[in-house]
């Protein structure tokens, strides 16, 4: 039974410290969600896999995937130049107390330079 209160958020995330965020929209061939976005005093261009707020981990994570294989070369190029994040904030609650990463994202993140950043909300925060 999963909890009502159980939340997930994924987003591809692209530094724009070093590299303009219309250059990583024209190499990539896709524009971000937020240009610009700004976490912690950092600049970044973002693609969030999250559209109606009810979508599982597991379901944003097969979506990050295809957009991965549909973008790839872009993804590449830009992966050579900046930053790529997959970031992940979530709530661990029952019927969300995990997250798994298949062989296929672990390859598609490699091939981009990409690496996993989870920011884990608890009751404690």
């Amino acid at each position: 039974m999963e909890d009502e209160d159980a939340w997930a958020r994924v987003s591809l995330r692209v530094s724009v410290e070093e590299c303009p965020a219309d250059w990583v929209e024209a190499t990539i061939a896709l524009q971000g969600d937020l240009e610009h976005r700004v976490v912690r005093g950092e600049y970044w261009w973002s693609v969030d896999l999250y559209k109606t707020g009810d979508e599982s981990i597991d379901h944003q994570l097969d979506a990050l995937a295809g957009l991965l294989r549909d973008h790839r070369s872009g993804f590449v190029e830009v992966g050579a130049r900046t930053e790529v994040n997959l970031m992940i904030s979530w709530t661990p609650r029952r019927g969300q107390d995990s997250v798994g990463f298949d062989a296929e994202l672990i390859a598609l993140l490699a091939s981009v330079n990409g690496r996993i950043v989870l920011d884990t909300h608890t009751d404690d925060d």
